[in-house]
């Protein structure tokens, strides 16, 4: 089992991938376990204390017997880079994939998708439209390779909303009737340390503190965060003595966070900020503990929150000024289909409670707070822990039957394709798309 994720910096796949590798190593029957790296890659680091996982650089330095039977897993978004690995040389592995997240693969295979993030309305729909005309023979390969992924049980995804938007980005949601396969994120079970030093009482008559885990990047976190904590203060800022947001983490977009905090703090003298930039993991939760009553966030960072059952609002992700009025709110265990955060405009996941107002959810919260952290730790620790996602991954892998060679077969157009649309544009791309 060889995983894949070359990347120097350090980002929600590279700690999924460590995760998973690292239980992987221990509880899995079968070959040992090998990380594909690059020099100073931040996924071999995450994992060069493990005794039991070989770190290697080529795939030549793993040792092999021409029977053995190996499986590359790799995200959806360094696909790419294992092609150029791949292309030159003979190959026997099998291919698995792991969609993150949203969009993620469909953007892969075929990146004029990416135009979504830029453009809105019938700007966007005449791009495609002309993008999809000169490259049409790419997004026929992409949906090509989709199908195959499926048919040879190589993809899985996090959640139901992530499939979805592939699939329909490439126009397939009638064509792919087989069963979706899926490894949610996932974090290690834990203990209810919130209920255990759970005040209540009339603590929120007087004091409100509320937190953050995570990037404060401008892709499509800053506006919801700005948007969420002005809710707050407008919602609450006369109704209590003191209102607190202590922020954990660090980003592109952290001037503006500040500017908010200046603004705020000049025209409210309860309102109060605290920026403790960036922390590992186990010292975020540790602060965050002691400091707040609830939390907001979306995607990994609410888990590992909510798994110590802090009560963790889930907003919605946008990724422009303009579409604040699409953000929504929800508690975290009134997530659907494995989905933490997926964007507004998505009408995959019928029946989910979500509302316009974070303050609905505050009131429900200063009722029975109590009542919101059980149900936020059962939530996550009944779905989300790394012993289901490894038994998912583990039920999953083996049955993978697309070889590296189709694989370059069929990659070989979407990688020149790629290349063509960047020589061709020199539209915004997003950061986060791979390179």
């Amino acid at each position: 089992m060889i995983f894949y994720c070359p990347s120097e910096h350090l980002g929600g796949s590279e700690i999924l991938l460590s995760r998973l590798a690292i239980k992987s190593s221990f509880e899995l029957n079968g070959p040992e376990i090998y990380i594909l790296d690059i020099n100073g890659g931040i996924l071999s680091k995450l994992c060069i204390d493990t005794s039991n996982i070989g770190i290697v650089y080529d795939l030549a330095d793993i040792p092999r017997q021409p029977s053995d039977r190996l499986v590359l897993f790799s995200p959806a978004k360094c696909l790419h880079q294992l092609y150029e690995i791949l292309a030159e040389r003979e190959s026997n592995y099998f291919i698995s994939i792991w969609q993150l997240g949203s969009g993620g693969l469909s953007e892969t295979l075929f990146l004029p998708l990416w135009l979504k993030f830029k453009f809105q309305g019938h700007l966007y729909t005449a791009l495609k439209v002309i993008f999809g005309l000169l490259f049409f023979n790419a997004y026929k390969q992409a949906r090509k390779a989709l199908s195959a992924f499926v048919e040879q049980n190589a993809i899985m995804f996090t959640d139901l909303v992530g499939s979805c938007d592939t699939f329909g980005d490439l126009n397939m949601q009638d064509s792919i009737t087989k069963e979706i396969k899926i490894i949610p994120i996932f974090v290690d079970g834990q203990i209810n340390r919130y209920a255990e030093k759970l005040g209540g009482g009339d603590l929120y008559k007087t004091k409100l503190r509320i937190g953050w885990l995570g990037r404060i990047s401008s892709d499509f976190k800053i506006f919801s965060l700005t948007h969420a904590i002005t809710s707050v203060i407008n919602a609450y800022h006369d109704q209590v003595n003191s209102l607190e947001f202590h922020v954990v983490g660090n980003g592109d977009a952290m001037a503006e966070l500040e500017r908010l905090k200046v603004d705020m703090e000049q025209r409210f003298s309860n309102v109060k900020f605290v920026f403790y930039g960036f922390r590992e993991n186990s010292e975020s939760i540790e602060i965050l503990l002691g400091n707040i009553d609830l939390a907001i966030g979306m995607g990994t960072s609410s888990l590992d929150l909510g798994k110590f059952g802090i009560p963790t609002i889930i907003i919605s992700p946008v990724t422009s000024d303009q579409e604040r009025h699409l953000i929504r709110f929800r508690w975290l265990y009134d997530s659907l289909g494995h989905s933490l955060g997926e964007f507004p405009n998505n009408k995959k996941l019928v029946g989910q409670i979500s509302h316009s107002g974070i303050a609905v959810l505050i009131d429900e919260f200063m009722i029975d707070s109590k009542s919101v952290s059980n149900r936020t730790y059962d939530f996550v620790n009944g779905n989300f822990t790394t012993e289901i996602a490894l038994a998912l991954f583990n039920e999953n892998l083996q049955h993978s039957t697309y070889h590296s060679e189709l694989f370059k077969r069929q990659f070989k157009p979407i990688y020149k394709s790629r290349k063509m649309f960047k020589q061709t544009t020199r539209l915004y791309r997003p950061k986060w798309l791979p390179g």
